[in-house]
This record gives structure tokens, C-alpha cells and sequence, in this order.
């Protein structure tokens, strides 16, 4: 039996959803805006998160288990940025 947690990035991940879509109409840029407080330059696309799940489920992760991934674009590693936008705001 294998165990394993898949831990997305900050709910931030790109959908259709209508408070996405509003915020967009608002700021065309609020996603290239996002994307600076992550090392890897951009916001989740839900395929990124599915991609990482699929992994963890298929034959080439079989030995596997017991492991927490972030699926997060290097977040946490670089939370830097996001914390200067803050404290610069503040």
C-alpha cells in the first residue's frame, strides 16, 4: 500500500471561475503579477497539480510512499518576493 499527499500551491491555481475571471477584468496582469513570488516565474495550471497526482499514481512512482509534495512552482523556497510585496504595501 502507498501513501502519499500532494500540497498545491496557494489556492491561486488559473480556473474559470468567476472571482478569477472578475479579478482579471479588473488587472489583465494580475497573473504575470502573481507569478513573481514564484521562482519557477508563474501561478499553478490545475494540469501542473494533475500531473503530480498522476505520477504518484502510476507504476514509475510504485516504490514510493510516504512522501508530502509540493506541487508549488518553488514557492516555499522563495517566498522572499511575496514578503517584500507585502511589507512594501504595508
Amino acid at each position: 500500500m502507498t501513501a502519499f499527499v500532494v500540497t498545491p500551491s496557494l489556492p491561486v491555481v488559473r480556473t474559470d471561475n468567476i472571482t478569477w475571471t472578475i479579478r482579471q477584468q479588473k488587472d489583465p496582469g494580475v497573473f504575470e503579477k502573481l507569478g513573481r513570488w514564484y521562482p519557477l516565474g508563474r501561478v499553478a495550471e490545475p494540469m501542473d497539480i494533475a500531473k503530480a497526482v498522476s505520477f504518484l499514481g502510476s507504476n514509475d512512482a510504485a516504490y514510493i510512499s510516504g512522501v508530502v509534495l509540493p506541487v508549488d512552482g518553488g514557492m516555499l523556497a522563495g517566498m522572499n518576493v511575496m514578503i517584500d510585496e507585502f511589507i512594501l504595501e504595508a
